[in-house]
């Protein structure tokens, strides 16, 4: 199943929805749309993971990845609206210690720094 990826922005705010699966059979198309983002070096990136029902660590890396590039030029990366077994996958793999995680994309948008 192809990843379902829309980008549009809300506010200040990036935001980069993701739906399917992103096994590694899945996740080229995710890393095209990251590395098509990086230079353009958004200072808020909102990944609305609702729609996601796996993950692999493939595409966990891929995220991390795209998060370090980002806060090379002081730009944050956040996850929101990650249902339970997704969340529990990024938690094994300490990755709430990375990124905060939001309940929604809202809460996400709300805490946005000023600029």
């Amino acid at each position: 199943m192809p990843i379902d990826l829309q980008e549009h922005t809300r506010d200040d705010a990036l935001i980069l929805s993701l739906g399917g699966t992103m096994g590694v059979g899945d996740v080229e198309q995710l890393d095209r749309a990251l590395l098509k983002i990086t230079p353009r070096r958004p200072k808020y990136t909102v990944i609305d993971m609702a729609g996601v029902t796996f993950i692999s660590s493939l595409a966990m890396g891929m995220l991390v990845s795209f998060q370090r590039g980002l806060a090379r030029h002081e730009g944050r990366v956040v996850l929101a609206a990650v249902s339970e077994l997704v969340l529990d996958v990024l938690k094994r793999a300490n990755l709430d210690e990375v990124f905060s995680i939001y309940n929604s994309v809202d809460d996400a948008v709300a805490n946005a720094p000023a600029t």
